[in-house]
């Protein structure tokens, strides 16, 4: 999947994924300013619920339990 992406701004859900090899797991989380603006993930999903009032940029962390370690991809969305 694409590293960045943008949106326009307003209330609303954007869902990315991500996919790791032998992975046991992939837990979703948002960066600490999108978490204090009022953002909220869904860690088992991806999907992302954006407040209204919100512009600027969100790190999605996706981190991947597996075989081989965890594997972190991050995805930029800017709003």
């Amino acid at each position: 999947s694409p590293a960045t992406s943008t949106r326009c701004q307003g209330a609303g859900a954007v869902t990315t994924t991500t996919t790791a090899t032998n992975s046991t797991g992939i837990t979703y989380s948002l960066d600490a300013a999108s978490l204090t603006a009022g953002n909220s993930i869904n860690a088992s999903t991806g999907e992302v619920t954006y407040v209204a009032g919100w512009s600027g940029s969100t790190t999605i962390t996706a981190s991947a339990a597996g075989c081989n370690g965890p594997a972190t991809t991050t995805h930029v969305v800017t709003v």
